[in-house]
């Protein structure tokens, strides 16, 4: 169990901290893992005009706040284009000040303007399209929930990691006697809703420029499967697994005008363009009845109907108790490895993972027996960890911890 020794740390985040995305470097290369997640090297990079996914992000988070959740749909929207549009323009001041800079060049305006139209006619579309169905089936209870939750050994008690950076952390930040700091899975889930039956769902969103033809790679995936497991631990709910939404990064737009009707018909029928079956089915009854009535239309329509391009797939991914259970305990293995004072640093080069890989570099300079050093000391800074250093407030915070 988790003593209140442990307790008193965890609250106070003086932990040794897994993430998913510890876990996946860790995986993926012991030498850029600890680079990055034991010597806390990152590269040098300068802010962007506009980091859409996290300023979407927002937007979707305002959507599903569990306490205006009743709003009609329309002031929902409202509250989610504000949201999101303020986002970009924290941004855009950031890059700005970072740049020393006083407005944005003509291309990166441009471009800028374009992604703020993008976000807000993606929210319009699903608020339109797929809120109302999403209102008939779940209720959300925590938008942009943090948890850590206690790592424990079979017998049940708190784990405790011995490492240079823990002791580190605790002389900063701690005082008393010292017996290691709590080993703790930490993260922060997009959202979590129940259903109309009492389950509970982790709900993970994103955006993409090609949508996932199946939910296979979800089955595997761990992330969202690792979150499922914290909040049953963590929050003691009834998880019953998550639902992952993906949207296009695009949103239906009307269709294109032909200069000359062609066969009858006003409207262009490429299905090259960016429409999906209603709205061009809506625009072409309103502006060109007649040929639609004579069924200039319909094979188009057809086409949309059964192999147009779809803007929006939700998939839901179901855990069992017994997936959850192994879940728990494959975590905690590797987990233990990462923290073990015998581990082994090594590179693990891949075609894949090698390729655009930040520490490249480097890592090649270490391999010719080169001074690697220097190029770290150049092209990385030393930083607190990401999780610590870019760690917002909660909405909600998970604070049952599991015994």
């Amino acid at each position: 169990m988790t003593d209140g020794y442990a307790v008193d740390l965890i609250r106070r985040k003086i932990t040794h901290e897994i993430h998913v995305s510890t876990c996946r470097s860790f995986r993926g290369c012991r030498r850029r893992w600890d680079w990055i997640f034991r010597q806390n090297l990152y590269p040098v990079t300068t802010a962007k005009p506009l980091e859409f996914g996290v300023a979407f992000h927002k937007g979707m988070e305002t959507l599903f706040c569990p306490t205006t959740w009743k709003f009609p749909d329309n002031v929902l929207l409202a509250l989610a284009e504000k949201a999101f549009v303020e986002v970009c323009e924290e941004q855009r001041k950031k890059y700005l000040r970072a740049k020393d800079l006083y407005a944005l060049d003509d291309d990166d305006q441009h471009d800028y303007d374009e992604r703020i139209e993008l976000g807000r006619g993606m929210l319009r579309y699903f608020v339109e399209r797929q809120l109302p169905a999403i209102r008939k089936e779940y209720v959300p209870t925590h938008v942009e929930v943090s948890f850590d939750v206690p790592l424990l050994d079979e017998q049940g008690n708190q784990i405790y990691c011995k490492c240079k950076a823990c002791r580190q952390l605790f002389a900063k930040h701690g005082g008393g006697r010292w017996k290691g700091n709590p080993l703790i899975f930490s993260g922060r889930v997009d959202l979590i809703v129940h259903d109309m039956q009492g389950g509970y769902w982790c709900w993970d969103w994103k955006t993409a420029a090609q949508l996932s033809a199946s939910d296979t790679f979800l089955e595997l995936d761990d992330q969202v499967a690792r979150y499922c497991w914290a909040l049953r631990v963590g929050l003691g709910l009834n998880i019953r697994g998550f639902i992952y939404h993906e949207q296009r990064k695009a949103f239906p737009q009307p269709p294109k005008e032909n200069k000359n009707r062609r066969l009858g018909r006003l409207f262009s029928v490429n299905v090259n363009q960016a429409t999906d079956y209603d709205t061009y089915k809506a625009h072409v009854i309103e502006f060109d009845k007649q040929a639609y009535e004579e069924g200039c239309y319909d094979e188009f329509l057809d086409w949309l109907k059964v192999a147009g391009t779809d803007y929006y797939r939700k998939f839901t991914i179901y855990k069992s108790d017994y997936q959850l259970e192994r879940i728990g305990e494959d975590l905690l293995a590797e987990s233990l490895d990462m923290i073990s004072p015998n581990l082994q640093i090594y590179p693990m080069p891949g075609k894949f993972s090698c390729n655009g890989c930040a520490y490249q570099s480097p890592c090649l300079s270490k391999n010719s027996g080169l001074d690697y050093e220097y190029t770290l000391e150049t092209l990385f800074e030393k930083q607190e960890p990401y999780y610590r250093r870019n760690r917002p407030p909660s909405t909600e915070k998970a604070e049952k911890w599991g015994s």
